[in-house]
Order: C-alpha cells, then sequence, then structure tokens
C-alpha cells in the first residue's frame, strides 16, 4: 500500500497496482494533510485487504470514519467558530505536536495565523520538555503553556513550565503566557485572535468541558466536505505565496 499522485494505491506483484481511494475522500487524512493518518489509512487498509475483506468495504470503511468527538475524542477534532477554526487534539508528545501543528498549517486560511496551547506530563525528560516547547514555537505564531496540574508526576509545577516556555523562547517566542488549565488558553486565544485566525489546543484533561464549552458558543463542527474546502483554500493561498 502507498499513495500515488493523493490517491491509496495497493501495490501488486511486479509493476501492477490498483488505486483505491483518493486521500480527499479519506476522513482519517483530512483531504491528505495529516501524514500520519495516512499512513494509519494504509495500515488499515492493508490489514482490511490482507484478511480478505472486498476492495469495496474496504474503501467503505475509509470513506465513512470521521474524527469527531464521538468517534474519536480528542484527535483532530474540528470545529468552527466566528470565523475561526478550531483545532482539538491530544498532542502531548514531540511527534504528536509535529501531527498536530501540521493539520493547522494545511487548514490555516489564508492570510490567518496560527494560535496554539500545549502542555504535557511532568515525567517527560528535560529534552522531550524543551523540544515540545521548541517545536511549539516553531510551529505557529502564538504559543500558550495550558497548565495539566493532574499530571505533574513528582516535577515541580514551575520547573516544567520553565522548561517548556525555554524551549519556545529557543525558537524565538519571547511571549509564552501559561493558563491553569486547557478551557482557561481557549478561551483566551478566542479573544485574543482574529476571524481569520486558527486556535488550537492540545487538550486532554478538560476534551469534555471543551467540547461542551463550543457548544456553547455555537461552534459549528467541520466535517469532510468544509474540510476539503478549507485545505483546498489554504493551498491556494500557499501556491499563490509560491508564486
Amino acid at each position: 500500500m502507498t499513495e500515488v499522485d493523493g490517491t491509496l494505491t495497493v501495490l501488486g506483484p511486479g509493476a501492477r497496482s490498483t488505486s483505491l481511494v483518493p486521500l480527499e475522500e479519506v476522513p482519517l487524512t483530512l483531504a491528505g494533510i495529516s501524514s500520519h493518518n495516512i499512513q494509519n489509512a494504509m495500515a488499515a487498509a492493508s490489514a482490511a485487504l490482507g484478511a480478505g475483506l472486498p476492495e469495496a468495504a474496504v474503501v467503505s470503511g475509509l470513506k465513512s470514519f470521521v474524527l469527531d468527538e464521538e468517534t474519536n475524542p480528542g484527535r483532530a477534532n474540528l470545529y468552527e467558530l466566528e470565523g475561526r477554526v478550531v483545532v482539538l487534539d491530544f498532542a502531548h508528545n514531540e511527534a504528536g505536536l509535529k501531527g498536530m501543528i501540521e493539520v493547522c498549517r494545511g487548514l490555516r486560511p489564508p492570510r490567518g495565523e496560527i494560535w496554539l496551547s500545549f502542555c504535557t506530563a511532568g515525567d517527560r525528560s528535560n529534552t522531550i520538555l524543551h523540544g515540545m516547547g521548541y517545536i511549539a514555537g516553531r510551529g505557529s505564531d502564538h504559543v500558550a503553556i495550558a497548565e495539566l496540574t493532574h499530571y505533574l508526576r513528582g516535577r515541580d509545577r514551575q520547573e516544567l513550565i520553565d522548561r517548556l516556555r525555554a524551549g519556545a523562547v529557543d525558537a524565538g517566542v519571547t511571549d509564552v503566557p501559561v493558563f491553569p488549565d486547557e478551557l482557561h488558553a481557549l478561551q483566551w486565544m478566542l479573544e485574543a485572535s482574529r476571524p481569520s485566525d486558527l486556535v488550537a489546543v492540545a487538550a486532554l484533561s478538560q476534551r469534555s468541558e471543551l467540547f461542551a464549552y463550543l457548544r456553547e458558543r455555537g461552534a459549528s463542527r467541520v466535517g469532510p466536505k468544509r474540510v476539503r474546502q478549507l485545505v483546498r483554500q489554504s493551498r491556494g493561498k500557499a501556491r499563490a505565496a509560491a508564486g
């Protein structure tokens, strides 16, 4: 299984290959912008085909699995609120944070900025903590730390903040506000950002509260069709900038 020209493709013996489904039609991949979820889709499709399921059933499964708060809570759950795209994702290690930022960049509206709040558990190594701060700083326009006080796991609260902030500072970010939890960070970012921006929260302990808050504010979920529209708009912006 591989990707050929934006399509999941089954490789057969010799030079034989069969186009399975365009990535744009696989909601898990977010219209093809999420590389780790493309790999997940490949693995799932390969396993299903290897188990003998017909291609039509595999394609149906790939097209029907969506990343929403019921089927996959905390994994690239997408909303729109007052002109802003909102991303909620687990993202509490370096790989997860890179994947979240990849999604944010692929969905960012034209002329929009990325606002990101993040944190992690205290039992991560000093190198990982610094690295996460650096990744957050390099990958977004505005960075905030949303504390996870139930996940300190023996580390001093202020030391955790300082190490995360130091990584962001090394990435060139001098202003890194700290909030007591994810909900307060989201509220601040929604207030400080503009309607054309993207707001992202590395959500863990308050996922239910974040979902409820967004519903109360009148946020709409971003389904597969709207994801494709946002990705095309963002790609159009990138092509215009390159030209």
